[in-house]
């Protein structure tokens, strides 16, 4: 009896022909052990909130907060590049394989959700306590980011549209931009200052404003808004620095450019609240 020839000598398929599969797979798995049990450890410090704080001594809502944003950044940091490359092995792979993959990539980026949501719980509870910050407005702004990016992965890459996932999250990344220069941070954050004030006693201007918000017309909202009724002098930038026409395009967002032209049709009655400090006279006696 004569064997076919093409019987005995099968091509291998799967990830029998390339261990390098085989060990993609089982590093994804060992990787959502890791996070399984961090996240389970850790998760009532995860989602402890204001009484975790209280309770704990030298822990500040400040670097609670803080802690959250780091350790989302560094989960970030691990899972993407790793899924991604186990992906690029595990392509081509039988069906069962590809699947099996897939279901531990959810499963990581479940426990990734996870972070994220406590991340984004820190953050809020931070910003409930001492109010919106340029610094926490942008933090925020990047967590909502990271989790489209995520998000979009999940839907591309483990569906088998690899393809797509650099162009959408690189849209997605424009898109964040441009809703915070549309949005007029500045005036954003005093707005929701003033609003959360509301019904409490009044706060001085100083303390309310942070000094980095240099928006020359924002010297007399910020005090009608906080009710003291004194232009902050001292925290605004002189109008004469805002009315210049050699303006550095790559600096270039709403708020500047609405305060600038702000700026030009009330210079006088900025330079009115704001008086030149008189100069010291010295006697050479």
């Amino acid at each position: 009896m004569v064997v076919p020839r093409s019987s005995l000598f099968r091509p291998h398929t799967g990830a029998e022909a390339r261990p390098e599969r085989r060990a993609a797979r089982n590093g994804v798995g060992l990787l959502n052990a890791l996070f399984l049990l961090f996240v389970v450890v850790q998760l009532r410090y995860f989602f402890g909130g204001a009484a975790l704080v209280e309770e704990t001594s030298g822990l500040t809502y400040a670097e609670y907060a803080r802690r959250g944003f780091f350790e989302l950044m560094t989960a970030s940091g691990l899972v993407l590049p790793i899924v991604l490359g186990a992906e690029a092995l595990v392509r081509g792979t039988m069906p069962p394989q590809i699947r099996v993959f897939r279901q531990l990539a959810g499963l990581l980026l479940g426990l990734l959700a996870v972070i994220m949501a406590s991340a984004l719980q820190r953050m809020r509870l931070y910003v409930s306590a001492y109010g919106l910050s340029t610094d926490r407005l942008y933090a925020t702004a990047f967590m909502i980011l990271l989790l489209g990016i995520f998000a979009w992965f999940a839907w591309t890459v483990l569906r088998g549209q690899r393809q797509r996932f650099v162009f959408g999250s690189l849209m997605q990344g424009l898109a964040v931009l441009a809703c915070l220069h549309l949005l007029n941070p500045d005036a954003f954050i005093v707005k929701t200052k003033s609003q959360s004030s509301r019904g409490r006693a009044p706060i001085r201007c100083e303390v309310r404003v942070d000094p980095r918000w240099r928006c020359g017309p924002c010297s007399a909202r910020r005090a009608a808004w906080a009710g003291c009724g004194r232009p902050l002098c001292r925290r605004a930038r002189p109008p004469g620095r805002w009315d210049k026409a050699d303006v550095d395009w790559r600096t270039w967002n709403w708020s500047r450019a609405r305060a600038r032209s702000l700026v030009r049709t009330q210079a006088d009655a900025l330079k009115a609240s704001c008086p030149a400090k008189p100069q010291e006279q010295h006697n050479d006696h």
